[in-house]
């Protein structure tokens, strides 16, 4: 995987933000348990903050996590990080 600043200013600046996933997928994800949006590098053209940065780490499924979500995966990450350490 490129290193994680290469990744990441690879699309800063020229990724629009994704009000429409946001505002729609993710509440109906979340009620319902099923993604309806874009997958995989179909939806890499529009991102909201947490699945840019959940794209930039590498996750799978970047696009279904939601920003508590992501915010549990980074601290559990941090958290296994620091027990190889």
């Amino acid at each position: 995987m490129k290193d994680i600043h290469v990744r990441a200013l690879s699309k800063s600046g020229d990724t629009p933000y994704d009000f429409k996933v946001l505002l729609w997928y993710q509440p109906i994800y979340q009620l319902a348990g099923k993604w309806k949006g874009k997958t995989g590098p179909d939806a890499e053209g529009k991102m909201y903050c947490s699945e840019f940065v959940a794209w930039v780490y590498g996750f799978p499924k970047w696009w279904e996590l939601s920003p508590g979500e992501l915010f549990n995966e980074l601290n559990q990450a941090q958290y296994l990080f620091r027990l190889i350490n």
